[in-house]
């Protein structure tokens, strides 16, 4: 047992996973409280050869090896042996504030959050320019479900990722992350609220996310993305109906999303006639 589970899904990460890991690794909160599971989700590049060094060097460092079976199920393998009070997920292309770990847990244990939410910098490919990420986390303090219910809360007031929490362990593993190619965060994320009794929102930015093409969400719109994405809203649309059908939060949700798809059906020459009658019809039954 120990208060942390550090859990990084990592897929032919050899350019950035030297600065994820050892952000972890150098973090003020104690090494002996945490531990840093890292799952290789079939890296065919350097990856397994730089985890290995560092599971040379480091005790509290775990190395899984699995066929690629992507980023949601490589975090299952993480949470399915997590030993930690708490989950911290982190992507492999990104790296953490040194005192993130440190200022996490110390505001869970002291506001019995079951969810705590830091906000987060914006850096580049080569880790030379630096943003505040803005779009999301436009709340600060101590929420309860039943508040957070009450107001916009799914349209990015709190961030759609996983990236930037720290969760219990409890509600992490009894929600698993689903097998979809894009958004599996946020499915994951309304799973976790379902099931918390509070979030504590908190103005620290102690994460650092990084943009680059590599990554999945910088992908050039196509009929393929968006596919993805309305299976993806299919999915959030149907667990948000099922837990907060009754609630101003999912008819808000409900009104976004009408609102994003009209906008986004305009540029008809990425999809046939029956696919977007079906994605129309699909909003139009939305409340």
């Amino acid at each position: 047992m120990c208060d942390i589970s550090v859990i990084i899904p990592i897929y032919n990460s050899q350019k950035f996973i030297n600065k994820c890991l050892d952000s972890v690794i150098n973090q003020t909160f104690p090494s002996s409280r945490f531990e840093i599971i890292c799952i290789n989700d079939g890296s065919i590049d350097q990856t397994p050869q730089i985890l290995t060094e560092y599971t040379l060097k480091y005790t509290n460092i775990i190395v899984i090896n699995q066929k690629n079976q992507g980023q949601g199920l490589a975090r299952n393998v993480g949470v399915s042996i997590a030993k930690g009070k708490y989950v911290k997920f982190i992507d492999s292309d990104d790296y953490l504030h040194p005192n993130a770990l440190q200022i996490l847990y110390e505001t869970a244990e002291q506001t019995k959050a079951d969810i705590v939410v830091c906000k987060a910098f914006c850096t580049d490919e080569y880790n030379q320019q630096f943003t505040q990420l803005t779009m999301w986390n436009h709340i600060i303090g101590y929420y309860t479900k039943s508040e957070i219910v009450k107001i916009d809360f799914f349209n990015n007031i709190c961030s759609p990722v996983l990236w930037d929490k720290l969760i219990k362990s409890n509600i992490a593993k009894t929600c698993l992350s689903p097998s979809l190619r894009r958004g599996q965060d946020f499915i994951t994320l309304l799973k976790y609220i379902s099931l918390c009794r509070s979030i504590c929102f908190i103005d620290d930015r102690l994460y650092y996310y990084r943009h680059h093409s590599m990554s999945v969400m910088s992908e050039k719109e196509s009929k393929s993305t968006i596919i993805s994405d309305f299976t993806t809203e299919c999915t959030a649309i149907e667990l948000m109906k099922y837990h907060f059908s009754k609630t101003n939060a999912y008819l808000y949700y409900c009104e976004r999303i009408k609102l994003e798809w009209d906008k986004r059906l305009k540029n008809k020459t990425l999809l046939c006639e029956n696919e977007i009658k079906y994605i129309k019809n699909f909003i139009s039954n939305l409340p």
